[in-house]
């Protein structure tokens, strides 16, 4: 098992991709809202104000079988281009996200780091971190399904070309849970 990774099968993900591509997205201006932004790529939606039905059946289903959290917020994300490295969060690391690639997910893969020893983040929204100043770690080929993620360490996507945008649904969870706790998780749920 991966300590960057994990894809989990808890819900079909066509019902997602059509429900965000065809009606989400044109209903909240979310291309146009995301596009027209500086350096930032990417919108949040609250759950207590956007009540989307879709991401509460996830909550659900993540809460009943694996004894998750309830899903906080989800984020969409925009990405035309090689995203930077970096660690989600600043002050406070965000530890995990489950994703789901939903368009322009073809060719791109997920890299994750280590950090060398007296390497320095840029912090702002996240913490960034130089080329030189990081070591691969692992690697996955992006497709079409759901994956918790270790979202806390330094990762990126890359292969991301505006001809082919890729569009992600990621959710966070109430409590920002570690990838280690949840993994414990969907263990002790498959024994």
């Amino acid at each position: 098992m991966s300590n960057y990774y994990k894809f989990i099968d808890i819900v079909d993900t066509k019902p997602y991709v059509q429900h965000f591509l065809e009606s989400f997205i044109k209903e909240n201006n979310f291309i146009e809202l995301v596009t027209n932004q500086i350096n930032k790529t990417y919108i949040e939606y609250p759950l207590h104000i956007y009540r989307d039905p879709l991401i509460v059946k996830l909550s659900l289903a993540l809460t009943k079988k694996y004894k998750f959290p309830p899903i906080s917020h989800f984020i969409l994300f925009y990405h035309t281009g090689n995203q930077n490295i970096h660690a989600d969060g600043s002050d406070v690391p965000r530890w995990c996200s489950f994703n789901l690639p939903l368009m322009g997910w073809k060719n791109t893969k997920m890299n994750f780091y280590s950090v060398k020893p007296d390497a320095m983040s840029i912090n702002a929204e996240s913490r960034y971190y130089k080329e030189n100043d990081v070591i691969q770690q692992d690697q996955f080929n992006c497709t079409n399904d759901w994956v918790l993620v270790h979202s806390g360490l330094p990762h990126n996507v890359v292969n991301m070309t505006t001809e082919n945008p890729r569009i992600t649904l990621v959710n966070r969870f109430f409590g920002n849970p570690t990838f280690e706790t949840l993994t414990t998780l969907i263990n002790k749920a498959s024994i």
